[in-house]
């Protein structure tokens, strides 16, 4: 897109190469349109096909944990809390589709990465190999936090149970606490089960979301060493 655009704009037009010089600006420019077009019918078809995967697999997954829950005896079915049946049934579906486009987002940004180690090693494969390791030791060196954060969400899903076990002893003795007017202090567990969830969450997402800027400045720093030297 950028040599298409440089090309259109009449930058480099000396330096063009392949059958961009053989071609003129008019065609370019009709080349240029249909790749964004292509770009466009790709990336649409793209979230449309991730849509209908995500979907598929809730549905799939829900299946089979409602058709094992049916099939299962009822001594393990009793050993299940509330709480816990809601995070396998409801829950758990939604954390398997949320890895999913996740491990589709990282796929599409493997190739983009491979295309320009490619493109990298093929002007400079020694200063590339150079940061290749520089990136890859910044990436050991942040493994101890990726455990801390694994820690945490573990601790965060055992108050999700507790949460939604909290929420369905309160619905199911609604009426009792209410005949006995003992609503209001009945609550206060759930309440602190809510807000040491919220804080654990709150925790682990300032964490993992600043993991992003760090690792992307730190490689800029690689980059812009590289660059200098």
């Amino acid at each position: 897109f950028a040599r298409l655009g440089f090309f259109v704009a009449g930058v480099g037009e000396e330096t063009g190469e392949g059958f961009l010089a053989q071609l003129s600006r008019s065609r370019v420019a009709l080349i240029l349109a249909g790749a964004i077009i292509l770009r466009l019918v790709i990336g649409i078809s793209r979230s449309l096909a991730s849509a209908r995967l995500r979907a598929r697999v809730t549905r799939q997954t829900r299946r089979l944990y409602l058709h094992a829950y049916a099939a299962a005896p009822w001594e393990t079915k009793a050993s299940l809390s509330a709480g816990q049946l809601q995070q396998v049934l409801v829950a758990y579906p939604q954390k398997v589709v949320g890895h999913i486009g996740a491990l589709l987002r990282y796929l599409g940004n493997f190739w983009s990465l491979a295309a320009l180690l490619v493109v990298a090693f093929r002007l400079d494969s020694k200063l590339s190999g150079a940061l290749l390791m520089g990136v890859a030791l910044l990436t050991g060196s942040i493994y101890p936090i990726r455990r801390w954060i694994q820690g945490q969400a573990s601790r965060r899903l055992r108050w999700e149970q507790h949460l939604s076990t909290q929420v369905s002893e309160l619905m199911s003795s609604s009426e009792t606490l209410a005949t006995f007017g003992v609503t209001a202090p009945a609550i206060q567990p759930a309440l602190s089960a809510s807000d040491r969830e919220t804080s654990l969450g709150a925790r682990v997402n300032a964490v993992t979301s600043s993991m992003i800027p760090l690792y992307s400045a730190s490689t800029y720093a690689f980059l812009g060493l590289g660059t200098f030297l």
